[in-house]
């Protein structure tokens, strides 16, 4: 394997990249073992596996990335329409918004590179096709259009697509945006045997598809304001279109203390879990656990607070990429089945203390659902707090060098 710069002032401090950062807030269960993925690849990742991400755009200047050829395309949505690399009249620089920095994080976390003394990526060897999409009131606004537009794009262009957003709680699309994910999912991509999707599960400490016999408090927009009073709803009916869809993966966070981070959504339709920062729903008081760190779209200011379960999604897509880099040949469903079938399991199950019945927190701190109210695992291996367990790139990189596809 070549040379990871130890010296990397960043690297040491990903706690979810290895095993190696000492601190009183880092489990290392929590760990996705990247470092040992990568000696068992002897290399980063393969270039030409291809991750596609749909969010606030992408800084390609960033010295993270190592260049434009760390890019196998790029668009943004301009007055409806997507514009993209080389298409007459776009322009790279529009991939990035002055302060919107969430994208390239996102894109950072999956693939920033090696050697540019910048945080790295899960998959630093594989390239990216970042997508900005419009936004109104500092929230995503993606109709039927954009969203045939963006499958049209990446269809072929790409291996992975991750989805770091959702709508709360009922994220509903068109039957004909469904149907062309199914499509993706075994047919499309770069290599014509599928496109897997990776889905953020959401950030407000509610189910995403269920009937509940009691009403739940969500919010949709993840912290704010600690000081502001949150806007909260009540629901019994949590709806995700997307939930039930082979090929498409469903991921809910867990803190660097190897526990669900208290936000993170839950219950059916949660296919596997990743690391990230933890805090208080609704309120966003912080809890035991260390955040992300990664880059953010102003070269001099990375992060180590970096949050939410966009932040976990973005892994296990750069773990995707991975197991694609070990095992080219494999199909997007054989992907997501080795994803789930290699995940971890040894997770701490503990919750979060109740605050006193006088709290206005009170109904939020434990999930209201009875049969999500436990992390525990059941006879089939699943948890609704950690779907299928935490994604371990070291247990799928070996299990999809040695996978033996049946057709």
């Amino acid at each position: 394997m070549r040379d990871i710069d130890i010296d990397n002032p960043y690297y040491a401090r990903q706690w979810h990249l290895h095993t190696g950062f000492e601190h009183v807030e880092v489990d290392v269960r929590s760990s996705m073992r990247c470092d040992e993925a990568w000696s068992r690849l002897a290399g980063f990742g393969d270039p030409l596996i291809v991750v596609a991400a749909t969010d606030s755009g992408c800084n390609l200047d960033h010295p993270a990335f190592g260049g434009m050829g760390k890019f196998a395309g790029w668009g943004y949505f301009d007055g409806g329409e997507l514009r993209t690399m080389g298409m007459p009249g776009s322009a790279a620089a529009k991939m990035y918004l002055p302060g919107a920095h969430h994208g390239t994080s996102m894109c950072a976390l999956t693939s920033g590179a090696v050697g540019h003394s910048h945080p790295l990526g899960v998959a630093p060897g594989c390239r990216l096709l970042p997508i900005r999409l419009q936004t109104e009131a500092n929230r995503a606004r993606i109709s039927e259009y954009a969203m045939h537009r963006i499958l049209d794009y990446v269809s072929e262009r790409a291996d992975v697509l991750l989805v770091p957003w959702s709508k709360l709680p009922h994220f509903m699309l068109s039957k004909s945006v469904v149907d062309r994910v199914e499509e993706l999912t075994s047919s499309g991509g770069r290599r014509g045997s599928g496109l897997v999707f990776v889905c953020a599960a959401g950030n407000s400490n509610c189910p995403i598809d269920i009937d509940a016999d009691v009403a739940v408090p969500y919010e949709v927009v993840f912290g704010g304001d600690a000081q502001a009073e949150p806007l909260i709803k009540l629901s019994k009916t949590f709806r995700n279109v997307l939930a039930s869809l082979p090929g498409v993966l469903h991921v809910s966070s867990i803190s660097s203390l190897a526990q669900r981070c208290h936000y993170s959504c839950y219950g059916p339709g949660i296919d596997l879990c990743a690391p990230s920062s933890n805090s208080r729903a609704f309120r966003g008081d912080a809890l035991s656990g260390l955040g992300l760190t990664t880059s953010t779209g102003d070269p001099e200011k990375p992060t180590n607070r970096f949050k939410g379960t966009s932040g976990a999604a973005a892994l296990v897509a750069g773990v995707a990429a991975l197991v694609l880099s070990a095992n080219p040949g494999l199909s997007a469903l054989e992907v997501c089945r080795i994803l789930q079938s290699s995940a971890s399991k040894d997770l701490s199950h503990t919750g979060y203390d109740l605050p006193p019945p006088t709290s206005p927190d009170a109904a939020w701190d434990h999930p209201l659902v009875p049969r999500c109210r436990r992390g525990s695992f059941d006879e089939t291996g699943w948890s609704p707090w950690f779907g299928n367990g935490k994604v371990d790139a070291l247990r799928a990189v070996t299990a999809a060098q040695t996978w033996q596809t049946t057709g």
